[in-house]
């Protein structure tokens, strides 16, 4: 296996995010943040949902009742920025138990990447700025999330904005001339703001379910994904290297 870095792999991205001590001076919880699958759990299950963490871990909510998150229909599984409090590091049936904090839903989800032809892209709608700010690849889930900067208004912040990821050959692509041959995963990201068009910075996640990453991460260097830049207007190539520990580069 390759030797993977932080910001391309979920696998080691749970980040403690808060550590202190009350006013007697005993500490408090330590709060995590990871990136998970939030699972809508079989009839009977003594909680309606559990958590699967990229790392392949799974862990039982103990104030499920506090925290219910919105499954659409035909979905079990909603893709999550979760923050939480570890309760128990050992739970039956569970890798862990935990106590839920909240969390950022990732905004759009795919649960599968089509490829440019099935996704009838309109150019003339998805041809707005959507920058991609870090990479995380896990091999435990098959889940690809990126971090995404876009532009949009005040008025419509909340909006999940419409982006979509998809898969494309250089002949059928807009951007033929960003390909090269050089062993990197390619994947193309459109994004349509005509309905909430704005100047102010948003940033979301957007995750998206691949076949096998395990596959992926053994057979290319890393991903690239083409998109036009939210600050620069044109093409732009966001490259994640698998092998090392650079920052994600733009071209």
């Amino acid at each position: 296996m390759k030797k993977l870095f932080y910001a391309a792999v979920a696998l080691i991205s749970t980040i403690a995010i808060n550590t202190s001590c009350d006013i007697q001076g005993e500490e408090t919880p330590t709060t995590y943040q990871s990136f998970g699958s939030v699972i809508e759990e079989r009839a009977g299950a003594p909680a309606p949902y559990f958590v699967k963490f990229d790392d392949g871990k799974t862990a039982f909510v103990t104030n499920f009742n506090q925290w219910s998150p919105s499954f659409k229909a035909n979905t079990s599984e909603l893709r999550y920025l979760i923050n939480y409090e570890m309760v128990n590091e050992t739970s039956t049936g569970y890798n862990m138990e935990i106590r839920m904090l909240g969390g950022k839903e990732c905004m759009p989800t795919q649960y599968y990447l089509p490829n440019f032809t099935d996704a009838n892209i309109d150019l003339e709608k998805y041809d707005n700025g959507a920058s991609v700010a870090h990479c995380f690849v896990s091999p435990s889930t098959n889940w690809l999330t990126l971090t995404v900067t876009y532009n949009t208004s005040a008025e419509y912040i909340t909006k999940p904005p419409k982006l979509i990821l998809v898969q494309n050959t250089p002949d059928k692509s807009p951007y033929q001339n960003k390909y090269e041959d050089d062993n990197y995963f390619y994947v193309e990201l459109y994004h349509d703001d005509s309905e909430y068009v704005g100047t102010q910075q948003y940033q979301t996640h957007l995750g998206c379910k691949l076949p096998n990453v395990t596959d992926l991460i053994n057979k290319y260097s890393g991903i690239k994904v083409i998109a036009i830049g939210h600050t620069t207007n044109r093409p732009d190539v966001f490259t994640f290297n698998f092998t090392t520990e650079e920052d994600a580069k733009v071209e």
